[in-house]
């Protein structure tokens, strides 16, 4: 008779989330760039007409939650940074998918 020789068992190496899951710091920067991810993706759809919105009588306006607008100024045209700021954001991380997707 032969003797049967035992295989050895094919374990699978381990995923993103079963690495990244006991480093804390990994953690909380996938929480954080999934946070940025998303506020910049959703604010599209609600900040559409004001991208291009000038208010010459608000130029260089400092941070104001007065009336829930220009939380983060406006510049030399009276634009909204934050609305601006979100858009390259969304730009930003559309060309950093379509890169890494290439």
């Amino acid at each position: 008779m032969s003797a049967v020789v035992p295989s050895s068992a094919v374990v699978p190496p381990p995923g993103l989330w079963r690495r990244l899951a006991p480093h804390r710091a990994g953690m909380a920067g996938l929480v954080l760039l999934t946070v940025i991810a998303v506020s910049c993706f959703t604010a599209l759809p609600v900040t559409a007409r004001l991208y291009d919105h000038q208010d010459l009588t608000r130029t260089y306006a400092p941070p104001s939650l007065e009336h829930w607008t220009f939380w983060c100024g406006t510049d030399a045209l009276g634009r909204s940074l934050l609305v601006r700021t979100l858009y390259g954001g969304c730009t930003s991380i559309a060309l950093g998918l379509l890169a890494a997707g290439l």
